[in-house]
């Protein structure tokens, strides 16, 4: 079951919980219909879960050198296995967004198009970071075709988590082999562009408007504290471990998105999502 956990990273799934209730609060501003924003966090787990599954799948052969500890270049997962568990969980979430009503399944079924397109044949290629991006957009997307809102007014959410996730995945590539600082403060400017984008939302903000502004700067802060240490130490070590923090910093930037839409205190509720995301991830890794 351990092995099964790692081949899904458990940790960054529970941080994909989080994206439906983000997208659906900014739109609605209150959980109106809180039974299918739970069957669309289902959706986010059983699609996040699957996509992982798939990755590892296709790149078994490529682990075999570079990450021998994973499930499958381990032997402790089977390909078959993975493959079989891949397949479920992706149909799983597609039912589950059925289930849903509404929108729900038009857009799971472009999240499971572009996870799909991601892991078969586009994560090693120049549009592999964009494609990943958008399918951490459309994981959001998912809790806003819940709400009674237009998609279209969710296009800023939308566009700086593709932002973030993108040059996340750029700045992942790095995990092993070569680690040249070029690269890296590319992938790390990107991230600190999507973060300082939340001012955009501040005019939007209903309640906490300049406290919204002081927790956008301590997130910029932070992000840029980790970014100067990543650019000083300049090793595959450290990235492996600065890939984790910046994957649960998601959680804060959909936190962020729920400030804007909904309350503060909403959002420091979807924000203890890091809490047990971090402790899985002591465990379980994250990269």
């Amino acid at each position: 079951m351990r092995a099964v956990l790692r081949l899904i990273r458990l940790p960054n799934v529970i941080t994909a919980l989080a994206d439906a209730p983000a997208g659906y609060l900014f739109l609605e501003g209150h959980f109106t219909n809180p039974g299918r924003v739970a069957w669309l966090a289902g959706v986010s787990a059983c699609l996040y879960a699957g996509g992982v599954a798939l990755n590892d799948w296709c790149d078994r052969s490529l682990d075999r050198a570079a990450r021998p500890e994973r499930p499958l270049p381990s032997g402790q997962v089977s390909p078959a296995q993975a493959l079989c568990l891949a397949i479920a969980l992706l149909l799983a979430g597609l039912a589950l967004s059925v289930a849903a009503g509404g929108r729900c399944a038009w857009v799971a079924a472009a999240l499971v198009g572009c996870i799909v397109s991601y892991d078969v044949g586009l994560k090693h290629t120049w549009a592999g970071p964009v494609v990943m991006g958008g399918c951490r957009s459309l994981n959001v997307a998912l809790g806003m075709s819940a709400a009674t809102g237009a998609l279209e007014d969710g296009l800023i959410p939308l566009g700086l988590m593709g932002l973030y996730v993108s040059s996340l995945t750029c700045f992942a590539r790095h995990e092993t082999g070569r680690v040249r600082r070029r690269d890296l403060a590319a992938g790390l400017l990107g991230m600190g562009l999507a973060v300082a984008g939340l001012l955009s939302l501040a005019a939007s903000v209903r309640s906490g408007a300049s406290a919204f502004i002081g927790w956008v700067v301590v997130l910029s802060c932070l992000w840029g504290g980790c970014a100067a240490y990543v650019v000083q130490r300049a090793d595959a070590f450290t990235v492996r471990r600065a890939v984790s923090v910046f994957v649960l910093g998601i959680v804060l930037l959909d936190a962020s998105f729920v400030w804007a839409g909904a309350s503060p205190w909403a959002a420091a509720f979807l924000a203890a999502c890091v809490v047990p995301a971090a402790l899985a991830a002591r465990r379980i890794p994250m990269a």
